[in-house]
């Protein structure tokens, strides 16, 4: 383990003991933190080419999805929490993620937000304004709120929904079928969380205790936002 831990856990939102009015002496404090956070940034772009790589071997053209929902998966399910060796496990995982997140690009991960955030849209329920729907392939946001006697017509025939732009063709069962090819499949976890924790821990300098949680860590993230996704 580093002994600068203490810096780089500083490093994601900036080094919080330098934080306040611009200075010289603050630039100063962040440089070794944000050095560290960069490397594992760049990291993280290279182990999301071979992550994508590797599940575009399995499944041709999926290998952006795959990296996608793993910086996902990674971002949401590991928390900075516990202290010690646990807390900078954590906070290199998730800055991993990051760089993972920077390979694929916005234009993907802003499709996958959409999903995620998005209901099937049913007839007879509530909507609220600024809800978002799912129907017949497309996404609609609420203009104002709909009540359950009045949710009749589907939103592409009321004008109270209204639709939203984007540019992927990322569909949500493509997500689906990817999320259970590579995440749902016990041998490629196992491919996946060993060369993401080795590499990691590798350049951290863990010892095969702490590569062995990073590892267990991925491997729970990648199972519960597997089952989430299913769903949607």
């Amino acid at each position: 383990m580093s002994d600068r831990k203490g810096l780089f856990q500083g490093s994601l939102g900036g080094n919080r003991e330098s934080a306040g009015p611009f200075s010289l002496h603050g630039v100063v404090n962040n440089l070794i933190p944000s050095a560290v956070s960069c490397g594992i940034n760049a990291l993280g772009g290279a182990m999301a080419q071979w992550v994508g790589q590797k599940v575009d071997h399995w499944k041709r053209g999926w290998g952006t999805i795959g990296v996608s929902v793993l910086a996902i998966s990674i971002k949401a399910a590991v928390q900075p929490v516990g202290k010690g060796n646990a807390l900078e496990v954590a906070f290199a995982i998730r800055d991993l993620a990051s760089g993972m997140a920077g390979y694929v690009g916005d234009e993907i991960l802003e499709s996958m937000t959409l999903m995620w955030k998005s209901t099937a849209w049913v007839p007879g329920k509530q909507w609220k304004r600024d809800n978002y729907v799912s129907y017949a392939g497309k996404y609609y946001v609420a203009a104002e709120d709909i009540a359950a006697s009045d949710s009749v017509k589907p939103p592409e025939e009321d004008k109270r929904w209204v639709g939203v732009e984007h540019n992927s063709k990322l569909s949500l069962q493509d997500v689906k079928e990817c999320t259970r090819m590579v995440f749902q499949d016990k041998e490629r976890v196992e491919t996946i969380t060993s060369f993401l924790a080795s590499s990691l821990g590798k350049q951290r300098g863990w010892t095969e205790a702490e590569i062995a949680d990073a590892k267990g860590t991925l491997s729970k993230a990648m199972s519960t936002v597997a089952e989430e996704i299913q769903k949607l």
